[in-house]
């Protein structure tokens, strides 16, 4: 009989010395699991937050390239070029800013009238693309190899022409670092009438 409750005492203190170790273990680990937690930032049963990244203005873009376009529209090519940086790209290569500027003069002597209507922005990031109708009306002699370099020495056809361009411009720090263009200068050149239109060839 004593040994029967001697048997008893020592099965009572080893489930009480397991149950002490699985409390103490569950412990430790919900302390570590807490402790973690607040080392990566947020607080006991939070899971950890982001850093907050402040998100590139896509409007403010969008509204600088915007004002860029109507400088131009308002003949106003030296404040048009001073939306470019200094050291600003064109399609990836280096150009300038005093580039720019000596292109968008030698567009306004071949089209005095040159004017680009915006049809669509789209905005993403530092990326700024807008469709829209540029049109003219050659009354200058070109002398830089813009306009896919058609119009160099060309004498004026005093011809009206529109078609569709598609500019990206990349903006950074507030400024213009690259520019790239898709335009339909086939069609200008066939509404200025240096170039035949399609079905015109006589055969």
């Amino acid at each position: 009989m004593r040994c029967c409750f001697t048997g008893r005492r020592i099965l009572l203190a080893l489930c009480g010395w397991s149950l002490c170790v699985v409390t103490t273990i569950v412990f430790a680990v919900s302390a570590t699991a807490g402790q973690t937690a607040v080392e990566n930032g947020g607080t006991r049963g939070e899971p950890k937050q982001s850093p907050t990244v402040k998100p590139t203005d896509t409007q403010a873009n969008r509204r600088l390239v915007q004002a860029h376009w109507d400088a131009i529209n308002r003949g106003d090519m030296v404040a048009a070029a001073e939306f470019f940086a200094e050291h600003t790209r064109n399609h990836g290569r280096p150009v300038g800013r005093v580039r720019v500027l000596a292109i968008l003069k030698d567009i306004q002597t071949t089209f005095p009238d040159v004017h680009f209507a915006p049809i669509e922005y789209v905005a993403e990031g530092e990326w700024v693309v807008v469709r829209g109708i540029f049109s003219g009306t050659h009354r200058g002699i070109g002398r830089l190899p813009v306009n896919g370099g058609m119009l160099v020495g060309v004498q004026p056809t005093g011809r009206h022409f529109e078609v569709q361009h598609i500019h990206m411009l990349q903006v950074s720090g507030g400024k213009i670092v690259d520019h790239y263009a898709n335009r339909d200068d086939l069609k200008m050149m066939q509404q200025l009438g240096l170039l035949p239109t399609s079905g015109s060839t006589k055969r």
